[in-house]
């Protein structure tokens, strides 16, 4: 509990009001909530002192408490809010490509059941029939290979059934006015937890980004508790092999999700780049971009000299062991207000860094794309009134490349009248 309050203190105390929903005893609270929230409030109260309690509602650990209208884009986003027509019908095309595996699972261990010889062939021919259907989703035929790529991730259908269920439970509860009990498949606490952290993933869940990674485990494990049960208890009727049929599916679909996984991250685009802290794995024309601006930091700064960049150069600072004279890292839309703004520039005016770095990271998301026009346009001013462009790498470096650009590209300005770089 303690671990999720300091990574992120929403879930932590979306965690501890499930518990109280549960247990319903402040006595029965005192080891796993009340001590875990007293611990992360001292955590959190040192780690804040003399920070500004705006500063921390615009951009630090209270964000949470009313995120900025950029802030809430992303939510969206993740959430598929942003597009709910289009997730609508993936969802239901999810729905029904499970619906028919289900189908196959339930007629074969009904038939398996009823025949007296053949029915350990006819779960093998399920299976069988399974395995080719992923192995054809994972490399299609030339004709097939548009249509089949419309097919969302079937992990698409668990936060909506998560959510639904948790909601039922509460319910349930609710009128019932009694404690869970004991025989409870899933504890309460845990499925109020996963169902919380499911509504944050409603219409996309299973796309590769950070919110999956956080928010699914959960939803996902409780959701394979629940087919497990479910399996179970159809078995007197559809036949004894139903839940064994039904873990060979689901092992099925956890290999395919992993090279698929594997296929998305180590296909021919990517491209390793040594650094001074290790060796990292990016995409082209990212990864080269990037090995050509380290090199040129590397040649330019000598130990101890200062580097911030825009939007975000915190990878820069870390594998070049280089201090950021600012204390933010980020400056994506909805990170500063004007008073911030003006904060950062004032910072950059009493301690200007030894160079500033501009790369071409898209806040698509946020639905404001380009530094210094759609936000942060006065401190970009005056990096460019006191900076200059001394090399730029990517297909994007032309001669004056802005963030909002097509191609991606890596800028180092360095302060006017200082030694020209070459390009």
């Amino acid at each position: 509990m303690l671990a999720a309050l300091l990574a992120r203190p929403e879930m932590g105390l979306a965690a501890v009001a499930a518990l109280a929903l549960e247990r319903r005893s402040v006595r029965r609270l005192v080891v796993p909530a009340v001590l875990p929230l007293a611990a992360a409030a001292a955590i959190y109260a040192v780690l804040s002192a003399g920070t500004p309690v705006a500063t921390l509602r615009r951009e630090g650990w209270l964000a949470f408490l009313g995120p900025p209208r950029t802030f809430r884009n992303i939510y969206a986003a993740y959430s598929g809010l942003d597009r709910p027509a289009l997730r609508l019908a993936e969802l239901a095309l999810a729905a029904v490509v499970l619906l028919l595996v289900a189908a196959v699972l339930a007629g074969a261990a009904s038939l398996a059941s009823r025949v007296r010889r053949g029915g350990s062939a006819i779960e093998g021919a399920a299976v069988v029939l399974l395995l080719v259907a992923a192995l054809v989703r994972f490399r299609p035929p030339a004709g097939l290979a548009e249509a089949l790529g419309l097919f969302p991730p079937l992990v698409r259908v668990v936060p909506p059934l998560v959510l639904a269920g948790g909601a039922w439970r509460l319910l349930v509860r609710l009128l019932a006015r009694r404690a869970p009990p004991a025989e409870s498949a899933i504890p309460d606490a845990a499925l109020y937890t996963a169902a919380l952290f499911a509504a944050r993933l409603l219409l996309a869940a299973g796309y590769t980004g950070p919110y999956s990674a956080f928010l699914l485990p959960l939803p996902l494990v409780l959701a394979l508790a629940g087919l497990d049960r479910l399996a179970r208890r159809g078995a007197p009727a559809l036949g004894a092999r139903l839940p064994r049929l039904a873990a060979a599916a689901l092992a099925l679909f956890g290999f395919y999700r992993v090279a698929e996984l594997a296929r998305v991250f180590r296909h021919e685009g990517w491209a390793r780049v040594a650094t001074p802290a290790g060796s990292v794995w990016l995409t082209e024309p990212v990864a080269s971009a990037t090995r050509s601006a380290l090199q040129d930091l590397l040649a330019r700064l000598s130990p101890g000299a200062l580097l911030t960049g825009f939007p975000e150069a915190g990878f820069y600072n870390y594998v070049l062991r280089l201090k950021n004279p600012l204390p933010q890292d980020q400056f994506f839309p909805g990170h500063l207000d004007e008073r911030a703004e003006a904060d950062v520039i004032a910072r950059l005016s009493r301690r200007p860094p030894d160079a500033i770095l501009y790369a071409n990271v898209l806040a698509v998301g946020h639905r404001s794309v380009r530094f210094g026009i759609d936000y942060l346009p006065d401190l970009d001013r005056f990096v460019r009134s006191r900076f200059e462009s001394a090399a730029a790498y990517g297909p994007g470096a032309g001669p004056a490349p802005r963030i909002g650009d097509s191609q991606f590209f890596v800028e180092i300005l360095v302060p006017r009248n200082a030694a020209p770089g070459s390009r």
